[in-house]
């Protein structure tokens, strides 16, 4: 849990992307996910910032990033970060 919470924070002090959702631990079995919006070109380097973070550590990251959103999903991120609190 402790990785994605630094692989994330790197990555978002690194490159200019928006948190859109981080969630650890319960339910993902010890793992976590966060969710990194912003221009693609950005979400790249925030993508290998984040490995770079975790160099040397046994820990796996695997990345997925996904241009053109769907509309209903990118409704949903917003939904979600107004029930966390943001925006």
């Amino acid at each position: 849990m402790a990785a994605i919470v630094r692989a994330t924070d790197a990555a978002a002090k690194g490159a200019m992307v928006e948190v859109a959702e981080l969630r650890i631990g319960s339910g993902l079995g010890g793992r976590g996910f966060a969710i990194l919006t912003g221009a693609r070109t950005d979400v790249e380097a925030a993508a290998e910032i984040a490995t770079q973070s975790l160099a040397g550590r046994n820990v796996t990251l695997c990345h997925s990033i996904i241009s053109n959103v769907h509309e209903q999903f990118a409704e949903r991120l917003e939904e979600s970060s107004r029930f966390f609190g943001r925006k």
